[in-house]
């Protein structure tokens, strides 16, 4: 089963291919396996500063999307391919459906 991502409205599924439509507004899901989920603080220059350590530690960034905001922090879904070096960075996680906005339901 593939972890999915509807980039329209942010709903999560799990689904057996990327083929999988978002029962909420009909957008083809993307998958999110292998990328990793970061919690920022959700203020101005939150997002800048956790760039800003990726940035030091020469980490590259192959694609990015805000995702969400709950209590306070945003969740950022990204990818790279130093996923070693980037999980040292503190709030940075392998995503999982349940974490990247834990107030929705998992769509089966």
């Amino acid at each position: 089963m593939r972890k999915l991502l509807c980039p329209a409205c942010c709903e999560v599924a799990i689904g057996p291919s990327d083929e999988v439509v978002c029962k909420a507004c009909g957008e083809k899901m993307i998958a999110i396996d292998g990328s990793l989920l970061a919690v920022v603080p959700d203020r101005p220059g939150g997002l800048a500063d956790f760039l800003a350590q990726l940035a030091e530690k020469k980490i590259n960034v192959t694609a990015l999307r805000v995702v969400g905001r709950c209590e306070g922090d945003a969740r950022v879904l990204f990818s790279t391919d130093q996923s070693d070096e980037a999980l040292q960075i503190p709030g940075v996680q392998y995503a999982t459906a349940g974490k990247i906005l834990p107030d929705l339901a998992v769509l089966e």
